[in-house]
């Protein structure tokens, strides 16, 4: 049997819960209020059109900027558990559930203790931060990554390229929608940069600065972190970038080593469309699953746009 790790007091769930939602109702306001002002100006259409996107991209976007994409990459339609479960057995760390401090932090010192070679997971994603400070404890101790039926989001992008072996149990998929680095995160970071330049940070309102840090911060930890264990991290973003882009996609073997990504053990037909057939018969999904094969014109594409 395997025994079951108190990650946290009681309260911590609820109260961590309860801060990642204010932040997000605060945030949300805030832009909602500023881009109101040209959604609601008739006397200039165009500036209206602009604001009515404004207003409704924040609606959608502000959740997959503030927590990694979890909700957005999430593969079922059960509600989203904020709890981390995490067991222990042996030499192995079992870990399902969302990736999110405290809990992550507490996974840590337990990679950190030295007894464990082995880390299971099945994740939906997370907060890019905590994701990354695990994954690189994970390398550095050389844990083996075990996907056991799904590692999205975060956990593809930075838990699964971690390990110093990798497998994916039969019936298991690991599944990218994005990163950091993706063109509409990286086109708003580059404007919020040349409005700094311009004004100065006094001209950013709270919510832009607070913004640009955040796009700081994780474009330098997720370039480091790509370099430290060294893989191509295009990987998390070349289903946007194809000819014809989708949103949630899983790669074959081979065309996961074209971006460093190796030394993975998984079942014969992964990823194949037999694959993603079968598993999207098996599962309730709010995303359609999309099993790729990338031939070269596309790599050569998405490594011309990035060289720009």
């Amino acid at each position: 049997m395997g025994r079951t790790v108190p990650l946290a007091p009681a309260f911590l769930p609820t109260s961590a819960h309860c801060l990642l939602q204010m932040r997000l109702l605060i945030l949300k306001v805030t832009n909602w209020l500023r881009c109101s002002k040209d959604v609601f100006n008739p006397s200039q259409p165009r500036q209206s059109f602009y604001g009515l996107k404004c207003f409704l991209g924040m609606y959608f976007a502000t959740p997959a900027l503030l927590i990694g994409g979890y909700a957005v990459a999430a593969e079922t339609n059960n509600p989203i558990n904020h709890k981390l479960e995490v067991q222990t057995e042996g030499r192995t760390i079992s870990l399902k559930g969302p990736l999110f401090k405290p809990w992550t932090n507490q996974v840590i010192e337990l990679v950190n203790s030295d007894q464990f070679d082995t880390l299971r997971i099945d994740s939906r994603g997370g907060e890019l931060e905590a994701s990354m400070e695990l994954a690189k404890a994970i390398h550095s101790h050389g844990l083996v990554v075990v996907v056991t039926h799904a590692c999205n989001s975060s956990c593809a992008n930075y838990i699964f390229p971690a390990g110093s072996r990798r497998k994916i149990e039969t019936g298991a998929f690991v599944l990218w929608h994005g990163d950091a680095r993706q063109s509409n995160l990286v086109d708003r970071y580059n404007r919020l940069i040349a409005r700094e330049k311009l004004s100065g940070r006094e001209g950013l309102t709270p919510t832009e600065r607070g913004s640009l840090d955040y796009f700081k911060k994780t474009l330098e930890m997720q370039d480091a972190f790509y370099t430290l264990v060294g893989i191509d991290g295009r990987v998390a973003r070349i289903g946007q970038e194809v000819s014809n882009p989708v949103p949630l996609w899983a790669l074959s073997k081979e065309d996961m080593a074209k971006f460093g990504l190796v030394n993975i053990d998984a079942p014969p037909d992964y990823a194949s469309p037999n694959y993603c057939k079968t598993w999207t018969m098996n599962h309730e999904t709010t995303s359609p699953i999309h099993c790729l094969r990338l031939d070269t014109q596309d790599f050569d594409k998405v490594s011309e746009r990035e060289q720009k």
